[in-house]
């Protein structure tokens, strides 16, 4: 896969001027030279470098390819990109065991319907967002199937003896039994409407990470920058000429590439049941719902959706898996 393409030369000192009509005294020499040895180590300090680091997080790999300049600026943005999407793996994912929103999800385990669980402003912003998100999709995209999920055993890490019978699962999950509010405080406060309720937002929470770091990439001046969490993609900034070319993995075989997008300032998702699922008498069951029926999807055909931003794109690839 082609990312960066041919870095520029860094850019030599300035060459002085000379005036036609003043003799080159002494002095004005001694200027000059001062002046190119000044120059010198300035553009030897601004010349681009570039970093490829990976870490695992919120149950994926996070490659982060970065270039920019001054290079000693690099590596720190490229750490603070990280430490900021470490922070939403302890807010956002339900694979950490001592993650917000496994707790949130316990509260909601035994709390009574009807009851304002106080909730952190970042994780009630995101789930502010995959509320948002289910309302557009007409709820394809839901952040409140997670008792189905644990119902059926698919997608979510499992916690032993909490999950409901399928029936009792389905009448607990759908969006519309959840209320988020704003505090006088500019807090949030969610209330569920059944006992039972879950919330997942894996569906968008890699998104929301991703963009997370690209934002802070933007602030420490980061020239470009690939960044691929698990499969999905976000492009910052300055492309190489023509985008960058990434390949999609075909669903069946991830080694073999399915297509070639160039990818320009924007995000990349791709959902399906290619890499998990389960077998349930003796059919295929997929990681991916179907919030209509509250079965899982049975094809293993894989769904691709360019965005401006990677959350739309997690968010919409998940709709479009599901339906």
């Amino acid at each position: 896969m082609c990312f960066f393409g041919e870095r520029p030369l860094p850019r030599g000192a300035s060459a002085a001027r000379r005036d036609g009509a003043v003799s080159a005294a002494r002095g004005v020499a001694i200027l000059v030279l001062l002046f190119f040895f000044a120059t010198v180590p300035r553009a030897e300090s601004e010349e681009t470098a570039s970093i490829d680091r990976s870490r695992y997080l919120m149950g994926a790999p996070l490659r982060i390819q970065a270039e920019g300049k001054p290079a000693s600026a690099l590596d720190p943005a490229v750490e603070a990109a990280f430490a900021r999407v470490e922070s939403l793996d302890r807010t956002l994912s339900n694979w950490n065991d001592a993650g917000e929103l496994r707790r949130l999800n316990e509260i909601l385990s035994r709390s009574t319907p009807g009851a304002g669980i106080p909730v952190g402003r970042p994780l009630g912003r995101a789930l502010r967002r995959g509320l948002a998100w289910a309302r557009r999709t007409g709820g394809l995209f839901d952040p409140a199937l997670g008792a189905l999920l644990d119902a059926w055993g698919v997608a979510r890490p499992p916690r032993a003896g909490t999950a409901l019978p399928l029936a009792a699962a389905r009448a607990a999950a759908g969006h519309r039994l959840v209320r988020l509010e704003r505090t006088p405080t500019g807090a949030f406060r969610l209330i569920a409407r059944r006992p039972g309720v879950q919330l997942d937002l894996d569906g968008i929470g890699k998104g929301i990470a991703l963009d997370a770091a690209g934002r802070v990439l933007r602030r420490h001046g980061v020239r470009r920058a690939l960044l691929d969490f698990g499969g999905q993609l976000l492009a910052v900034g300055e492309p190489p000429p023509g985008g960058w070319c990434v390949a999609v993995a075909h669903p069946l075989a991830r080694d073999i590439p399915a297509l070639v997008v160039r990818l320009r300032d924007g995000s990349l998702a791709t959902s399906g049941n290619g890499e998990r699922g389960a077998i349930r008498a003796g059919r295929f069951a997929g990681h991916v719902l179907d919030p209509r029926n509250g079965r899982p999807t049975r094809g293993r055909a894989s769904f691709s959706v360019l965005a401006r931003t990677a959350a739309a794109a997690d968010a919409l690839a998940t709709a479009v898996a599901a339906g």
